[in-house]
């Protein structure tokens, strides 16, 4: 009976923190960005602050111009921000196959 506010609160949550998770780690990137490579920023098209591109799709040549930084600092917030990111969306992949699964047998 108790179950299934247990299990909501439990996915919503879990939800919750993945996202902001993610959101925090992608600002953080792109914050560094902006402070170790303000070249680089400037190219993308970015202002003085970091929130000019923060949660925007880049296209292929500003991916590409991101890829070829070398700074060690971008490179770990970069690994950071994709690990938060992987998780987040296999977190989304893992809850929709069991809700399938579970309203297909249900």
């Amino acid at each position: 009976m108790f179950a299934s506010p247990l299990i909501t609160i439990a996915l919503i949550s879990a939800w919750l923190v993945l996202m902001l998770w993610s959101a925090i780690a992608e600002y953080r990137y792109y914050a560094t960005v902006a402070a170790a490579c303000p070249d680089v920023w400037a190219q993308l098209g970015g202002g003085p602050a970091p929130r000019r591109k923060f949660l925007i799709w880049l296209n292929a040549r500003e991916q590409r111009l991101l890829g070829s930084i070398d700074n060690p600092l971008v490179w770990d917030a970069r690994r950071r921000h994709r690990i938060a990111a992987r998780c987040f969306l296999g977190y989304l992949v893992l809850v929709l196959v069991l809700a399938t699964a579970y309203f297909r047998w249900a």
